[in-house]
């Protein structure tokens, strides 16, 4: 901790309603310091899931994503969003601290020897937000001396069970190739194998001998993408000695055998950038790299990322396209698919690495689908996945045009406190092309333009999609929106026919993410689900 650091509040919200929970992924624009109290639920916040302990702090750092799933009807949790400053000395200014190295140590604290935390955050939450600068300066002291305490009782109690069971998660991670015991496991965390293991199962969720495993499994994977790696070295890089044992425990936890799987990920194929690993994995390709991200690309990092040895940053903002380049260099792939829409210099950098497929941005996404699979030799594949593609388009319209055929469809999208019309190309394409829906406005209205209520009052649409940027700027406007007397009287919102979507898949152009959109769009819309 730095000692030069100052700390101010900007928001504190308590959750105590599982369906107030954020279960999608949120963008966090500060630090967040999220307190769980009571209930049972997991956490993810980027891309590591638990499960949600009592009296435990998590942190998320700026620019990173959490989420929280419930598994009880009640539930306690403090969301405190707080910024982080230090003094830099050069420029005699106070600066922002984005680096969760702000609160090293503090990550999945126990918090039960805080005094009176539950009293004192309802405290702070009532005092929030304040309506005098006197009340303003009140919750920033409150602030100030709940991090001392918490900070306080660190020193106190510097090394917990959670935090001494983390340290042999980590080893666990490192040394997967070698013979880990319970006994040996136990006595590094300073505990007994008993409780050792019933306690690794409450924090994550999975037996310890299961999590051994699935290392085990996904660094297997890993090395069988790689050509030069023969079946017995695999087995013995990843701590089994007897390769028939390997490969019965590989089929178990995969439903292949180590043989055929090897045979599917006979191509070492990247994925770089948007709109590229969803013209693949129709055609039964899992690519070696991709970019991957538990909010920006959940579908696949939730489907794939244990298959994909090596993953590129999905970050939409600010995206280090130098740094996912490296690593691209470092993966040596045999070929990549990008679209053409990259920069010149990146351009340059790509073809260096291997051969290109650049997919041309103006052709739509059928036209990228054949090319890649033209290029790939996987032609008959993707003549079989279009058949089955139409066959599923068919049976959506069969299903939606009684219940809303002959009704107007408004997309819109919330960003900050602007409202913006959505009819992205996937909306466009998908929605209003292959199921042949009503849209409400003309599709060639700008998207990137903010409009009012009034104007979406004058269109009169019969059912409203809506896209809601998951971070809190964007979540409180949609909030006050809801509440408006003008919103309230629209026509879709007087019927209930407002459907909040994802941008995964609906902003994704792809063969993969098309048909996603369809099969999310019938039980939405429908309220059936018939495939």
């Amino acid at each position: 901790m730095k000692s030069s650091y100052v700390y101010r509040l900007l928001r504190i919200d308590h959750i105590k309603k599982t369906g107030d929970l954020p279960n999608e992924q949120q963008l966090a624009d500060s630090f967040v310091f999220i307190f769980h109290l009571k209930g049972e639920g997991k956490i993810d916040i980027q891309t590591a899931g638990r499960p949600l302990q009592k009296e435990t702090l998590y942190i998320c750092p700026p620019y990173g994503t959490f989420g929280i799933t419930a598994f009880s009807d009640e539930i306690s949790v403090y969301l405190v969003r707080l910024q982080a400053y230090f003094y830099d000395e050069q420029r005699q200014t106070l600066v922002a601290e984005t680096n969760l190295d702000a609160f090293s140590g503090l990550q999945m604290m126990n918090v039960h020897s805080v005094g009176h935390l539950a009293s004192r955050l309802q405290e702070l939450s009532a005092l929030w937000p304040a309506s005098t600068a006197l009340q303003e300066m009140k919750c920033q002291v409150e602030l100030q001396h709940l991090l001392y305490d918490i900070y306080s009782a660190k020193l106190v109690h510097p090394a917990d069970t959670s935090s001494a069971i983390a340290k042999t998660k980590e080893y666990i991670e490192v040394h997967s190739d070698v013979q880990l015991t319970l006994d040996q496991l136990a006595q590094m965390a300073g505990i007994s194998a008993k409780h050792y293991s019933e306690t690794f199962k409450k924090l994550y969720g999975q037996s310890v001998t299961e999590f051994i495993a699935e290392t085990r499994m996904t660094k297997a994977k890993q090395l069988m993408a790689k050509a030069s790696y023969k079946l017995r070295e695999i087995a013995s890089l990843t701590g089994y000695q007897d390769e028939f044992y390997f490969s019965r425990t590989f089929k178990k936890h995969t439903g292949l055998s180590p043989t055929v799987y090897m045979k599917k990920r006979r191509r070492k194929l990247a994925a770089y950038g948007q709109n590229t690993i969803g013209q693949l994995i129709p055609l039964h390709l899992i690519p070696y790299a991709a970019s991957l991200h538990p909010k920006w690309t959940s579908h696949y990092y939730k489907h794939y990322a244990a298959d994909i040895p090596v993953h590129l940053s999905a970050y939409r903002f600010h995206e280090p396209w130098e740094e996912n380049l490296s690593t691209l260099s470092d993966a040596a792939p045999e070929r990549i698919v990008s679209m053409d829409s990259i920069s010149k210099e990146e351009r340059g950098r790509l073809n260096q690495i291997a051969d290109v497929i650049y997919l041309p941005s103006q052709e739509n996404w059928r036209t990228h689908f054949m090319l890649t699979a033209s290029h790939l030799d996987e032609e008959e594949e993707a003549r079989k996945w279009m058949a089955s593609y139409e066959r599923l388009t068919e049976s959506a319209k069969e299903a939606l045009y009684p219940v809303c055929g002959k009704q107007t469809f408004l997309f819109l999208r919330l960003h900050k406190h602007e409202i913006y019309f959505a009819h992205n190309r996937s909306v466009q394409d998908v929605f209003f092309g292959d199921l042949g829906l009503e849209s409400a406005v003309s599709l060639d209205e700008p998207t990137d333009r903010a409009i009012s209520l009034e104007m979406i009052a004058a269109y009169q649409p019969d059912l409203i999609m809506i896209f809601v940027f998951k971070e809190q700027e964007t979540l409180a406007f949609y909030q006050q929106l809801q509440q408006s007397a003008q919103w309230q009287d629209l026509k879709a919102v007087r019927h209930q026919r407002v459907y909040q979507v994802k941008s995964d898949p609906w902003r994704e152009y792809t063969a993969c993410s098309h048909e996603r959109i369809i099969r999310q769009a019938v039980p939405l819309l429908s309220g059936k689900n018939p495939f």
